[in-house]
């Protein structure tokens, strides 16, 4: 799965789909959760939110942060995780309300 995301992360940037990019970055930064490389889903989770936040792409942003919070909490960095559920709460959801 890694190496199938990371070809379509590639194809996304040759193409210029900057969403493309930061969805298929969301996914493989889920395969790397859930076989327990945390720190590096970590990374490519901020990547993905900073690729969403200069897109103005509410929605992505959120998928990012969703992601990354649930990884703090695997991580028992329980602190970080609700920064992120704050961030999300206070900044995220009114934009996409709106």
């Amino acid at each position: 799965a890694a190496q199938l995301l990371t070809t379509a992360i590639e194809r996304f940037r040759q193409s210029g789909d900057d969403d493309g990019e930061t969805m298929a970055t969301v996914y493989l930064g889920q395969t790397y959760k859930f076989a327990g490389d945390h720190s590096r889903a970590e990374s490519l989770f901020l990547g993905a939110m900073a690729r969403a936040r200069a897109a103005h792409n509410s929605h992505r942003e959120c998928e990012a942060l969703y992601q990354l919070g649930n990884t703090y909490l695997r991580m028992d960095r329980v602190d970080d995780a609700e920064r992120v559920q704050q961030v999300i709460d206070e900044q995220i959801n009114p934009r996409i309300a709106a």
